[in-house]
């Protein structure tokens, strides 16, 4: 069993898996798929429905939501969502994306930025090599190129993204 140190004092985990454990999204993952997919598209039938780790969205024509919090509840013991942890709307968080529907029914997805997010990029007098710096700004924007719908989001998002450089410290013309 893993031993936790907090403040000079040490425990020992008795439940779950050590955050950080190497094999611990295989372990979820795997305990999930063993019945939790099917149990959850057999009792809520939606149109689409993806999982990540222990993260999951979907689309439900006129979602209820006592009754989506009772399949998700009713599986296992082990697995408990909150009624504050589900989300349900025309637009709704999934990792770093924002999932929503347009007025015209047309799904369109943004990049989702959470509040807790530090922006703690690397600072620009590091030692790190040119291509370090400009592999970051690549990988980003090409991030926000593939998470953003409609091209006034991708560039919003990019604006934001330089903003947060230009605060770290960094020249926009390098």
């Amino acid at each position: 069993r893993p031993f936790v140190r907090c403040k000079d004092r040490c425990f020992i985990q008795c439940l779950g898996l050590t955050t950080g454990l190497a094999c611990a999204s295989t372990i979820a993952n795997t305990y999930l798929s063993l019945g939790f997919d099917s149990h959850f598209t057999d009792g809520c039938n939606p149109s689409a429905y993806v999982r990540y780790i222990d993260d999951g969205g979907g689309i439900i024509r006129n979602p209820d939501k006592a009754h989506i919090l009772k399949v998700l509840n009713s599986w296992r013991s082990s697995l408990r969502v909150s009624q504050s942890d589900l989300k349900i709307g025309r637009c709704v968080d999934f990792l770093d994306l924002t999932f929503g529907i347009t007025c015209h029914e047309q799904v369109f997805v943004t990049t989702h930025r959470k509040a807790s997010n530090i922006y703690d990029y690397l600072p620009p007098a590091s030692c790190h090599p040119p291509k370090v710096f400009d592999a970051i700004v690549k990988g980003e924007v090409t991030r926000m190129a593939i998470t953003n719908t409609f091209e006034t989001d991708f560039r919003h998002q990019v604006s934001f993204f330089m903003k947060k450089l230009v605060k770290r410290g960094y020249c926009l013309k390098q």
